[in-house]
């Protein structure tokens, strides 16, 4: 892991064994501290979703999509909360229909991982390459 950006990515003064890689002045920890949209803070709202949403961690698990090539999705139900997440896993944008997308209309985005259009149709969902959305049922 790449600390910083000087000579050697803040791992020592000396001469480390391994090179460092180039792009350690670009892609680096102080710069994914820095910039509220990076994976790292993604994972501590990852993180602090599963410690303040008992449906992350005690909800009942259902498979949607089970057939689905590229999206993993399933809801999670806990008392009467009810979360909705979708996963793209791979490089390809994915279009998929929501199952059950009526109860699903007018839901509020929770965590996502790139910028949702609040219009954007639920029923016939685009997912960008990589991208995951939680969605909570009010």
């Amino acid at each position: 892991m790449q600390w910083d950006d000087p000579e050697n990515a803040g791992f020592t003064t000396g001469t480390p064994w391994i090179a460092v890689i180039p792009n350690h002045t670009e892609i680096n920890t102080q710069v994914e501290i820095a910039d509220d949209d990076s994976v790292f803070h993604h994972y501590r709202r990852l993180i602090e979703l599963r410690r303040t949403e008992p449906a992350v961690v005690h909800g009942d698990f259902h498979m949607l999509l089970a057939d689905h090539d590229q999206v993993y999705a399933f809801t999670r139900r806990h008392g009467s909360t009810e979360l909705l997440v979708l996963a793209n896993f791979f490089g390809e944008p994915a279009t998929i229909e929501v199952p059950d997308v009526d109860r699903w209309q007018g839901t509020e985005l929770v965590l996502a991982n790139y910028p949702v259009d609040a219009a954007e149709d639920i029923q016939h969902l685009a997912l960008q390459p990589w991208e995951a959305r939680v969605y909570r049922l009010r």
